[in-house]
């Protein structure tokens, strides 16, 4: 996949639900965790975004740190569909070898860290996406924001992780973390989340749905380059503008 530019990635329950999200995702993530019928469902596949396949645990949102299931994401490597593939920091330190054979296959790998705690310091945050990157291709960290200090430290480790040429991708969770997933990507953030509907069963506290996602990425995106992030995002005139 092209990380050159920010990459959407809508999160669906069923891959039939790609033509919605079509208009407005780079690609769609499917968990294939616990079924062959959705391991069969990519044989099936037809659409056209490419596929991020995790295997969380069924019943937990996204962003609850699931354990990975290798063995279910191995198998689905095998379709041409599927050109990413999520696993979490802990298991990739934990089995070093399976994840080195699954970076053989014609996937990217992304290694994610997910704190629902709490925001790890900048300095720390920047330490696990420089371990993280050892392992995969990009690296997507979420953690719990509840003070505008942890934004803060969120985006100045995506910022100092891009100036050093790692792939990342971050958003802070929870209401004080909701902007982030907004203005990541002006830091140097190269993956955003969301689910169809901010409604979603699938959706996670904080998270925009897909349309209003990316209508607010683009509008940030083409506020007047004279003016800093900083002032285009807190301009109560910008994001209201048709």
């Amino acid at each position: 996949m092209d990380f050159s530019e920010l990459v959407l990635v809508a999160l669906v329950d069923e891959l039939s639900e790609e033509q919605e999200a079509r208009p407005y995702a780079d690609a769609i993530e499917y968990n294939v965790r616990g079924s062959s019928t959705n391991l069969e469902s990519l044989e099936e596949y037809q659409g056209e975004l490419p596929i991020i396949v995790t295997s969380g645990i069924a019943g937990a949102t996204r962003e609850d740190n699931p354990t990975t299931d290798l063995e279910a994401l191995r198998a689905a490597t095998t379709h041409d569909s599927v050109e990413g593939m999520l696993i979490d920091y802990d298991t990739a330190r934990e089995n070093e070898q399976e994840v080195e054979r699954l970076s053989n296959a014609d996937v990217d790998l992304i290694i994610f860290y997910h704190n629902s705690s709490e925001t790890p310091s900048s300095e720390k945050l920047l330490s696990i996406v420089e371990d993280a990157a050892k392992y995969g291709d990009v690296v997507k960290i979420a953690t719990m924001a509840e003070t505008p200090a942890d934004t803060v430290s969120l985006l100045s480790a995506i910022m100092n992780a891009t100036s050093e040429g790692i792939t990342v991708g971050g958003v802070g969770m929870g209401e004080v973390g909701r902007h982030t997933r907004v203005v990541a990507p002006g830091y140097g953030s190269k993956l955003a989340f969301a689910p169809l509907r901010s409604d979603a069963d699938n959706a996670a506290p904080g998270q925009f749905g897909l349309k209003e996602l990316a209508g607010l990425v683009e509008q940030v995106d083409e506020v007047d380059p004279d003016m800093s992030l900083h002032e285009s995002i807190t301009n109560p005139h910008i994001l209201s503008e048709e």
